[in-house]
């Protein structure tokens, strides 16, 4: 039951992340935004390696194959749990006259 509903909100999730990273992006692409840039790109690459592993588990039939996508998968999420709070905790440190300078920024292209 577990499995069935991870594969049925991933999709969502994945949709969830490509929300955030743009709605993000053009706060940091203009140097607004520099402390949680590192961790940000590195959330990203860990969305990028949990999706593919994801994909790869569902289309692959070897069992070895299977395991070792199986293990990426999950230290890539567990990582990205942990990675994602840090994330956070960085974004409070910052000014809080950042939320009327997002939302008056036109959502652009990241770097």
């Amino acid at each position: 039951m577990a499995l069935d509903v991870h594969v049925l909100v991933a999709p969502a999730v994945l949709f969830a992340v490509g929300w955030f990273w743009a709605r993000t992006c053009s706060r940091s692409s203009d140097g607004a935004a520099t402390a949680g840039r590192g961790s940000g790109l590195g959330l990203v690459a860990l969305v990028a390696l949990m999706a593919a592993s994801g994909y790869a588990l569902q289309a692959l039939a070897a069992p070895l194959w299977r395991a070792a996508f199986a293990w990426a998968h999950a230290i890539s999420g567990t990582l990205f749990a942990a990675l994602l709070v840090g994330h956070f905790a960085i974004g409070r440190r910052e000014e809080p006259v950042r939320d009327s300078y997002r939302f008056s920024q036109k959502i652009g292209s990241c770097p």
